[in-house]
C-alpha cells in the first residue's frame, strides 16, 4: 500500500520535473535588452568592450557645454549614469560580466530583470529625432554633491547653512 502511495505522488510530481528544464532553458536563449551597472564613469570604456566583444549594446548619450576657467567645453556624457544597455540571451551574460567595470546586470532576487524593447526604442526615437534630452537632476551626481542640498530647509539654520 505504501508504494503504490509513493508511486502515485511520484507519477504526479514527475511531468512537473520534466517540463520545468525546457521552459527556463527557453527563457534563458530568449534575446531580450538589459541593463548592465558599470563603475562610476566607466560607461563609454564599457561600451567599447562590449563593441570589441561584439556585444549588442546601446548607451544613450547627451550633449552638455560645461565651462571652465578658460573656456567652454562640449562634453558627451550618458544619459542614464552607471548603466550601458545590452541585448543577449541570459544564458550569454557571461560575456557581459567578464568586462571590467561590469558590475551586474539589474535585476531583483539575484535574476537579471529585462528592459522592455519598448522603452528602449522610445529611448532611441528621442536620441534619433535631435530631442534635447537630458537626466533627470537625481540621477546625476552633482544633485548629491553639495550636504547642504541633502538637508531639510526647516533644519539649514542649525548647521550654517542658510
Amino acid at each position: 500500500m505504501e508504494m503504490s502511495l509513493i508511486s502515485a505522488t511520484l507519477a504526479q510530481v514527475e511531468p512537473v520535473l520534466t517540463c520545468a528544464p525546457p521552459l527556463c532553458l527557453e527563457a534563458s536563449a530568449e534575446v531580450q535588452w538589459y541593463a548592465a551597472y558599470t563603475s562610476a564613469n566607466h560607461e563609454k570604456r564599457v561600451a567599447q568592450q562590449l563593441e570589441w566583444r561584439s556585444v549588442e549594446h546601446f548607451l544613450p548619450v547627451y550633449e552638455s557645454v560645461r565651462r571652465w576657467k578658460d573656456r567652454r567645453v562640449r562634453l558627451q556624457l550618458p544619459l542614464f549614469p552607471g548603466y550601458v544597455f545590452v541585448r543577449l540571451a541570459l544564458r550569454d551574460r557571461l560575456r557581459v560580466l567578464e568586462v571590467p567595470s561590469v558590475a551586474r546586470l539589474v535585476g531583483f532576487n539575484g535574476h537579471p530583470t529585462p528592459v522592455p524593447a519598448v522603452d528602449i526604442e522610445a529611448i532611441r526615437a528621442c536620441h534619433a529625432g535631435n530631442r534635447d534630452v537630458e537626466p533627470h537632476p537625481l540621477t546625476t551626481s552633482a544633485a548629491w554633491g553639495d550636504p547642504a542640498q541633502r538637508v531639510p530647509v526647516s533644519l539649514r539654520r542649525s548647521r550654517g547653512t542658510g
